[in-house]
């Protein structure tokens, strides 16, 4: 049993309402210490520049003598206190939920782009802090040192078919964008964007295909050219055969007349093609991968 069931059964056992403005409370001060704990000296005295990007990017108000990076150093000489900072104190101090997800993924790309040690240790602590904090919904999904805040709850995000190809997808931004937006349409539960949010899946597979197969054919045009490059990559002929009939017959006609011809989507079938083609893009990158590593 997980930390965040046995606080679920223990609250109901004892009958313990929870505020969703306490638990946030708690879930901040949680993160604050964290930070401090994991990354309190590295921001403060091994890498100002951390605090000057993570500031400029959340679009903070600095004094001129903060930005110089020997003045910071020599304030953190003279016992300058992490509490003073400026990453900490945004965190610290965020008074919701949106804001305090904001200030952490800002602070994830930032230390992505300082490869800044000990990130992926913060991303791991995280994740606990989350854990046992009964109605904070946040899935951290983690590629390497590029770190994605998702928001959680949603039983889509909770599937290994979807969260893995969220992660394997950060290598190809123009994949990932509109799988995502797909996403963000279901979890608004907007029915009458459906026909958005299916297209946006069509795009996604048509992108993915374009990039590994280095061409810029629509959807409909790439199954010779699929043909050969499941072949060239030692792919089952008939695992071919079924990858092929499954995209260029039903999905595609599916995506035809459903979605170009007019909105006829039910939400059960809109599910349905969000997990199927995040199967078929999984796959494409299971495969790409897995020859570029030899195996």
């Amino acid at each position: 049993m997980n930390a965040r069931r046995k606080i679920h059964n223990f609250y109901q056992r004892w009958n313990i309402r929870v505020s969703d403005d306490g638990e946030f409370i708690k879930f901040r001060n949680r993160v604050a210490s964290l930070l401090d704990q994991v990354l309190g000296h590295i921001i403060l005295s091994l890498d100002p520049n951390i605090t000057r990007d993570f500031a400029y990017r959340v679009g903070i108000e600095r004094l001129p003598e903060t930005s110089d990076e020997l003045s910071y150093f020599r304030r953190s000489q003279l016992g300058a206190h992490f509490s003073e900072n400026d990453v900490y104190k945004t965190i610290a101090n965020a008074t919701n939920r949106k804001d305090l997800v904001t200030a952490l993924q800002y602070l994830f790309w930032v230390l992505e782009e300082h490869k800044t040690e000990r990130a992926s240790e913060f991303a791991n602590e995280l994740r606990k802090a989350i854990m046992i904090s009964p109605t904070i919904d946040i899935r951290i999904v983690q590629r390497g040192n590029h770190v994605t805040l998702y928001p959680g709850g949603a039983k889509l995000l909770d599937e290994n078919v979807v969260n893995e190809t969220l992660e394997w997808l950060d290598d190809y931004p123009q994949v990932s964008e509109p799988f995502e937006e797909a996403l963000r349409i279901y979890q608004a539960k907007d029915v009458k964007k459906n026909r958005n949010l299916l297209d946006n899946l069509r795009v996604a597979v048509e992108q993915l295909l374009q990039v590994l197969l280095k061409n810029r054919r629509t959807l409909e045009n790439q199954k010779a050219p699929l043909a050969e490059w499941l072949e060239a990559h030692g792919v089952h002929k008939q695992v071919q055969n079924m990858y092929a009939s499954m995209l260029f017959g039903p999905y595609a006609m599916y995506q035809n007349e459903a979605v170009k011809h007019g909105d006829k989507s039910s939400p059960v079938e809109v599910e349905y093609m969000i997990y199927l083609t995040g199967t078929f893009i999984r796959f494409l990158l299971q495969v790409s991968q897995e020859t570029a590593h030899g195996s």
